[in-house]
């Protein structure tokens, strides 16, 4: 492989036990049988005990494959000291612990983006802890990093899923009523929507991979894509429960800075865990995309009523939905002392959102001067 092949590195976050879903045996297999063996970064935000067994499931998988492999473990015990070093390098205190204690989707692809500055990587292949390859992926998605597509550099590329959706909405048993939900998150439910209405999920994986197959998109699949060094330039909201911003930041910044976002037809097989199905999950995704829409009002300079507006219209539509968690949830949306409340804290967290962008660039260039350790054979 080239030099610039070496410096690729795929990173997998997650809260979970990993050992479930066998994702990571799956994504180095595939590398080895594509012949494009890169380091793998497991960033680890999961609760202290499910961390440890991480780590030693890890280890046990580095032990079992018989060519060299790099697997690098990003729990709690080494974030804490990869953070001491930052601070060491005159990185503000506020700034550090937005980094190390937010506990949001756009919080875990920062610590992603300063892992892989550490690691000197130029490109970043992503996915989900419960997704794995379907087929040939890493070669296809890397020979059209950096391409040309209508005279814009395409930096980011992703793909579909196949298997259970992203955005899990099968709990609404009601087809209309599934429609309804997908197009009250807006953009975040364009891909579900058009995967609902056409009823075929090998539509989305059938065309060859030549570039006239490449979709120019302006959001992402944040469980399968890759960017090239771009990523240095992007940093995401550190909100909590927010989800799909993560995703909508990296996208929209890196359109902003002229370069393209496509989509190849180049897959992973998703699950979701047992755990995302019990009652108190589906409660806390279906509230957590109030939060999401308010974020992105306020961001966007709307005012204060017209985001009560789009908070009540996304808690309407749940009420009206044949579904007694889409009932409970939607009722408490439409409580205007709960919407203050969210209002004034989604203000708060955009406002560190915008100090967090101020420090970013010394933030990213101090990680390359910060040594990571790989796991070595027991």
């Amino acid at each position: 492989m080239s030099s610039k092949k070496n410096k690729c590195v795929t990173i997998i976050p997650t809260i979970h036990n990993i050992s479930q879903t066998k994702s990571i045996e799956c994504y180095l297999q595939q590398m080895q049988i594509e012949d494009f063996v890169m380091p793998i970064c497991i960033v680890d935000n999961s609760e202290n005990h499910i961390c440890e067994k991480n780590k030693i499931y890890l280890e046990k998988v580095k032990n079992c494959f018989e060519k060299d492999i790099t697997l690098y473990h990003f729990g709690k015990q080494e974030q804490k000291i990869f953070f001491c070093e930052l601070a060491k390098k005159g990185i503000d205190r506020e700034s550090i612990e937005l980094l190390k204690s937010s506990s949001g989707y756009g919080a875990s692809r920062n610590k992603c983006f300063l892992i892989a500055k550490s690691l000197g990587a130029e490109s970043i292949f992503f996915f989900d802890d419960d997704t794995r390859p379907n087929g040939t992926i890493f070669k296809t998605h890397f020979e059209i990093l950096g391409r040309e597509k209508d005279s814009q550099k395409i930096s980011i590329v992703s793909g579909p899923y196949t298997g259970i959706r992203g955005i899990n909405f099968t709990f609404i048993e009601n087809r209309e009523d599934q429609k309804r939900f997908l197009e009250a998150l807006g953009h975040h439910g364009e891909s579900s929507l058009y995967y609902l209405t056409n009823q075929d999920a090998a539509a989305e994986n059938f065309m060859g991979e030549g570039m006239y197959s490449l979709e120019t998109v302006k959001n992402i699949r944040g469980g399968n894509f890759v960017i090239d060094n771009i990523y240095e330039d992007i940093v995401c909201p550190t909100t909590k429960q927010t989800p799909g911003i993560d995703d909508t930041f990296v996208a929209r910044r890196v359109i902003e800075k002229g370069h393209q976002v496509v989509k190849s037809r180049k897959s992973v097989i998703h699950e979701h865990f047992q755990c995302k199905s019990n009652k108190i999950s589906i409660l806390a995704y279906l509230e957590s995309w109030a939060r999401t829409i308010s974020f992105e009002s306020l961001y966007h300079g709307m005012d204060y009523e017209n985001t009560i507006k789009n908070i009540l219209r996304y808690g309407n539509i749940l009420f009206t939905l044949e579904n007694q968690y889409c009932k409970s949830i939607g009722e408490k949306i439409q409580d205007r002392e709960y919407i203050t409340t969210l209002i004034n804290e989604i203000s708060v967290s955009i406002s560190e959102y915008q100090r967090l962008k101020k420090t970013w660039k010394h933030i990213i260039d101090m990680c390359k001067r910060i040594k990571l350790f790989p796991l070595e054979n027991p």
